[in-house]
């Protein structure tokens, strides 16, 4: 994940580390090239899910071995240092990061909201620092029957953090994605139950992810001309992609056929006209998207 001050990135993998990238310049010439500054090796397990804070002070990390450990990115130093850590009672196999709210869903049907304070004196056991890192809520009402047989749950928050959208969750026997209400600066839950459930994938969704962007749409009910709106792209295990919109109550675009396998990642551009989709299959799709579907784009939140 790009992120952090003065330019770099996250990575992690199934090698169980966490690694600072750097770009560095090549002398004197045009081109630039990339060096690890800082490894981290605190997880047991494969790491699943990797998110910086908007401010880049703070990088989340999330794993098979049940753990999310947050890292404060020293910027004197190129380190990353644990200071926040969160023990989930499943795999966790995604999370999203709004603001100091960390989002995670874990494979024992379960959404945790969770909270960075970097005012927090809680001991962090395994560093002998503080724990800046807190759990506020938990949500299980979308995941009753929701499926046990995904690689990932990527949940995402809307542009302005007052919803979640939750992937793998499920309305009966129909597999769904969930949007629940919560508070965008405490992380309490404003309504436990979701307020919409997304139906248009024939498999389990894996992935969610908000556009940055507001878009100027038609107003669902028609009569007071175009205002602001979200856009939320979904990906499943059947291999689609939808685009939903909260100006209707369809989606926008359905995108089919690009691949047999499970979408596993999604990833917006900052200008929200590009919408690159990953694949298990090992291969990454870049979607342009027209403002004859989308709208035109009205502000980058």
């Amino acid at each position: 994940r790009r992120g952090g001050s003065g330019g770099g990135g996250g990575r992690g993998g199934d090698d169980r580390r966490v690694l600072l990238w750097r770009r560095v310049r090549l002398g004197d010439a045009a081109g630039c090239t990339w060096k690890v500054a800082c490894r981290q090796a605190q997880h047991q397990n494969d790491i699943t899910s990797l998110e910086w804070t908007k401010d880049g002070r703070y990088l989340v990390s999330g794993s098979l071995d049940k753990t999310v450990i947050v890292y404060r990115f020293d910027t004197s130093k190129d380190e990353l240092v644990p200071v926040g850590r969160f023990e989930a009672r499943g795999f966790v196999k995604g999370l999203c990061v709004h603001g100091y709210l960390v989002a995670v869903q874990s494979d024992d049907r379960t959404a945790y909201i969770l909270r960075i304070d970097p005012s927090s004196a809680d001991p962090l056991q395994s560093t002998g620092s503080v724990n800046i890192l807190s759990k506020k809520a938990e949500i299980t009402d979308c995941f009753a029957k929701s499926s046990d047989n995904v690689f990932f749950m990527r949940p995402s928050f809307s542009p302005d953090g007052a919803l979640v959208a939750f992937a793998n969750c499920s309305n009966g026997p129909i597999p769904t994605c969930s949007l629940v209400q919560i508070d965008s600066i405490t992380g309490l839950v404003v309504e436990a139950a979701p307020i919409v459930s997304l139906v248009g994938h024939y498999g389990p969704v894996e992935v969610c992810r908000f556009s940055p962007c507001l878009y100027s749409l038609p107003s669902l009910h028609g009569s007071h001309g175009p205002h602001p709106s979200m856009i939320l792209a979904t990906g499943g295990q059947d291999g689609t992609v939808a685009l939903w919109s909260n100006s209707s109550t369809t989606p926008l675009v359905v995108l089919t056929d690009l691949s047999e396998s499970s979408v596993t990642d999604l990833c917006w551009s900052e200008c929200g006209r590009v919408l690159y989709v990953c694949f298990y299959e090992g291969f990454v799709v870049s979607v342009k998207l027209e403002s004859v579907f989308t709208g035109n784009v009205t502000s980058a939140v």
